[in-house]
């Protein structure tokens, strides 16, 4: 099936043992980084609650605060 097709191709890209859920993980990361806004995360990946999308979100480094990008941007700052 699919799963044991992705493992196999997973393997012959050198990037190990995946598993099937890690591609929630790396939606809502991708997800994450492109909005900065916790709730599309929470939409994209249907969890009714938000502290179940925190779980997703709290291993990886995510700007949440678009409203200060966009104020960086505005200012012409360099944000870290």
């Amino acid at each position: 099936g699919f799963v044991k097709m992705l493992k196999k191709y997973a393997l012959e890209a050198g990037l190990g043992d995946i598993h099937l859920h890690q591609t929630r993980h790396t939606v809502a990361r991708m997800v994450g980084e492109d909005s900065g806004d916790l709730h599309a995360v929470q939409t994209v990946l249907g969890h009714q609650h938000l502290s179940t999308t925190r779980v997703y979100l709290d291993r990886i480094s995510v700007k949440r605060d678009r409203h200060s990008q966009a104020i960086a941007k505005r200012l012409d700052v360099e944000e870290d």
